[in-house]
């Protein structure tokens, strides 16, 4: 089980390596978005706490404090996520049941507070939904249309100097995929030839 789950996570590793790539060719931020941004936008809000339910991932578009660890995706962009992520891989596999997550909503959209690595090992599975205790901010009226902001951080741009270091950065994450790939692929092919 445990070689099943690494295979998943090398897999989403890689989706995070490309993601980067990506974000650094088009200068857009892949990472999930900052739940900062919203308190400083809406200095008054109200909180409750709306129960547990399941919550469409796709809708989990950022994070209370570790959205450099994980992009838009959840694919894990850090290599310190490894070992936590693979013990919930492997718990996952072996039906152990694990606790809801815990979330923010604001708006349509969700912040993880805790169980960042439960959202990634269940996307990455496939996982379309998940179980999450959530809790509701209200913004007040005087406040920016909390619904808007998600996207208005999304689409900020990446400055200059970043914008070079994240495209050097893509560009040695390329050629170590390809460097992955010829030393994982050339032995298997070399055994298939022998064999034949």
């Amino acid at each position: 089980m445990m070689a099943s789950a690494y295979k998943l996570y090398e897999r989403a590793r890689t989706g995070g390596w490309l993601h980067q790539i990506l974000s650094a060719l088009t200068g857009r931020e892949g990472h999930l978005l900052p739940l900062a941004a919203i308190r400083a936008a809406c200095a008054a809000y109200s909180t409750s706490f709306a129960g547990t339910r399941s919550v469409p991932i796709a809708k989990i578009r950022g994070s209370v404090n570790r959205y450099h660890d994980f992009d838009a995706d959840f694919h894990p962009l850090h290599d310190h996520i490894e070992d936590r992520w693979l013990n919930i891989a492997t718990a996952w596999q072996f039906g152990v049941a694990l606790p809801p997550v815990d979330l923010i909503q604001v708006g349509e959209n969700y912040f993880v507070s805790d169980g960042h690595h439960r959202i990634s090992v269940a996307r990455a599975m496939g996982q379309e939904h998940i179980e999450a205790m959530v809790t509701t901010w209200q913004a007040g009226d005087h406040c920016a249309d909390h619904r808007s902001i998600p996207d208005a951080i999304q689409t900020e741009e990446v400055s200059p100097g970043k914008r070079s270091l994240l495209f050097i950065q893509a560009i040695l994450l390329a050629l170590l995929a390809v460097n992955v790939a010829l030393a994982w692929f050339v032995p298997l092919i070399l055994r298939n030839i022998s064999a034949a």
